[in-house]
């Protein structure tokens, strides 16, 4: 087995996947057999019957007590207050998801799986004592959605060999959209649940009626179209419309209903959804690139000669955070009015702040600020020698303590507002 971090991460969700809703995909064993009942081997995953009692529906994992308030002390400690009634909950018959489909789009593919399990008696002559077993049969069938043209629509496609799971749909309009990262004319939102209206079995053998690690995908030769975040767009708040530009370009393609979603997405292109009970995602590591003309060792820095010395081994921080800018505010033309409103503004404060990180470095030039500056690159290079040989069980001789670029921007940045408390160099000109 792999020991790398991103290879015992997923080997940890594949157990989670298996241990909590069960087999799926290439996990796990298709044809399982239990020990005991799946509705008690597996927490989530499962359908019941919609004609199910409710003693059937009731979800016997569910504990209301987590969520009540505490109680009250009264003037009468012997008093026993009142508790107040709890809630049942129950567990699911259906689950789906949401998706917007473009104009003139009149079929898709919908595949449906799922386990079925059949409670096994113990063999004649078997052990004294033994127990029955329940044994996995998995299902996998592909319907064919015919969505036609006419809105609103909705239909009920039967799931073969299924004894009653249906696939439910319904197809509405949706307004058209504008520049601001509307929908497409013609685009329609379509919602799509698998439903397990099988009879109720008899409580005994009761989990015969239920559906297992049901899993619902839907299929296009056409890309489904994007969910456009409407509160971002219409929203005021300024770290809204912030995120509404800086995620432009980051899209969801589904909802789920009762369950999570997953979109496949290819090359900008997403042709496939699906259901999803352990949804993940992957965040991209950040590491910080090099910048010519930028001293980031700390020993160096600690040894500068003077501010000529300072320019040469910092004036890259300025030069490079200015062309930047410029190349930026160059791909404005192509947001919405409304973004580019934003983006202005945050280009703006950049100059700002561009401009204190020349000032700072400029700043080192006088004695006292450079000397100041020495000292506090000596005293953070023997910390950080200390921690990191700690850290890593190395020799501290081996280790070389740098800046990350944003910590030194930062300490430049507010250099003159230090040096000068009455000067415009504080944070208000960045941040207000």
């Amino acid at each position: 087995m792999s020991t790398e971090p991103i290879q015992v991460r997923a080997s940890l969700l594949d157990a989670l996947q298996v241990d909590l809703i069960g087999p799926s995909g290439g996990l796990g064993d298709h044809r399982e057999t239990l020990p005991q009942a799946p509705s008690r081997w597996y927490l989530t995953g499962f359908l019941v019957p919609t004609d199910a009692d409710e003693d059937q529906r009731y979800d016997p994992n569910s504990d209301d007590e987590v969520d009540q308030a505490p109680a009250v002390a009264t003037v009468d400690e012997n008093q026993t207050p009142e508790q107040a009634a709890s809630k049942r909950s129950y567990l699911p018959s259906s689950l789906g998801l949401s998706i917007l489909v473009p104009s003139g789009k009149q079929e898709l593919q919908a595949i449906v799986r799922y386990g079925e399990y059949l409670r096994i008696e113990p063999e004649e002559g078997a052990r004294q004592g033994s127990l029955p077993q329940w044994r996995r049969n998995p299902h996998e069938e592909i319907l064919t959605i015919e969505l036609g043209t006419q809105v609103p629509a909705h239909g009920v496609v039967p799931v073969p060999n299924s004894r009653g799971v249906e696939v439910v749909w319904s197809l509405r309009g949706v307004p058209d959209g504008d520049s601001d990262g509307g929908l497409p004319k013609g685009t329609r939102s379509l919602s799509i649940f698998v439903v397990n209206r099988r009879k109720a079995s008899p409580d005994e053998v009761r989990d015969e009626g239920f559906v297992f690690q049901v899993e619902l995908e839907v299929q296009s030769d056409q890309s489904f179209i994007a969910r456009p975040s409407l509160h971002s767009l219409e929203s005021d708040d300024w770290d809204e419309r912030v995120a509404d530009l800086q995620y432009r370009n980051s899209f969801e393609y589904s909802v789920g209903h009762g369950v999570s979603s997953e979109s496949v997405v290819e090359e900008g292109v997403c042709k496939i959804v699906r259901t999803c009970h352990l949804p993940t995602a992957e965040v991209e590591k950040v590491a910080p690139a090099k910048i010519d003309g930028v001293t980031l060792n700390m020993e160096s820095l600690a040894l500068l000669r003077d501010g000529q010395d300072a320019m040469e081994q910092l004036g890259g921080f300025a030069s490079s955070y200015e062309s930047w800018i410029e190349k930026q505010k160059k791909s404005l033309s192509g947001l919405s009015q409304r973004r580019q409103e934003i983006a202005s503004e945050l280009l703006r404060r950049a100059g700002l702040a561009a401009k204190r990180i020349r000032a700072g470095i400029e700043l080192l030039a006088q004695n006292d600020c450079m000397e100041a500056f020495r000292l506090a690159n000596k005293a953070m290079a023997d910390q950080g020698r200390r921690r990191l040989a700690l850290q890593l069980n190395i020799a501290p001789e081996t280790v070389t303590p740098a800046w990350r670029p944003f910590q030194l921007a930062f300490i430049l940045m507010n250099l003159k507002g230090i040096a000068d408390p009455t000067s415009d160099g504080g944070m208000s000109l960045v941040w207000n």
